[in-house]
């Protein structure tokens, strides 16, 4: 089980109602990784890259506070596997010499990463079947963060669905329920419905 170094490339506006593309770069080599996150997950994350401070904190920097009041140090994130449309990540934490592997959103591991400083890494096998080879001229275009952080507004989600494969569909709804995001499920699983 090999791993491979990641880094955050950019933060783009994603093609689906009220998310956003997280894209990992790999930093030895020509791959990218593109992940659907949603909108507190996006602005969490571009916020600590530019190091912009809210007047109160957010969760991930409740967690990296606390972390820090009792000695225990993020020592890395690793999105270990992709399942049914969903990647799935273990943190690594360090407390007094004692190591500590929490399950976790691949969103939220990758927000708490830029702020302990600690690397990103990806199974081998995950990158070999979700990454995207990019060329040369691609790939030494810089990187963008999205600073306007407004919810996407497309003429109708439910033509956006419409729109897409069943297949598309049932990973949307993973991903809707996974995020605990009830409505949209209820609206994805309504499409599907309608289809049977």
């Amino acid at each position: 089980m090999g791993k491979v170094l990641v880094q955050v490339d950019e933060i783009i506006l994603g093609a689906i109602h009220s998310t956003y593309q997280l894209i990992l770069k790999e930093v030895k080599g020509n791959r990218k990784l593109p992940i659907i996150i949603g909108i507190p997950e996006a602005q969490s994350i571009a916020l600590a890259i530019e190091h912009k401070i809210l007047k109160r904190p957010n969760t991930h920097d409740l967690v990296h506070s606390i972390s820090d009041k009792i000695n225990l140090t993020m020592k890395e994130i690793f999105i270990n596997r992709f399942e049914d449309g969903v990647f799935y990540a273990i943190i690594t934490f360090e407390q007094n010499g004692t190591f500590y592997e929490i399950d976790s959103r691949t969103s939220d591991g990758v927000a708490l990463a830029v702020r302990f400083n600690a690397p990103i890494y990806i199974d081998e096998r995950v990158l070999a079947e979700t990454g995207v080879d990019i060329t040369t001229e691609d790939f030494d275009t810089p990187g963008r963060i999205v600073e306007d952080f407004e919810p996407p507004q497309p003429k109708s989600f439910k033509e956006e669905l419409e729109l897409m494969s069943m297949s598309e569909l049932e990973r949307l709804l993973q991903e809707a329920l996974v995020k605990e995001d009830y409505f949209t499920a209820a609206t994805i699983r309504d499409e599907i419905s309608k289809r049977k």
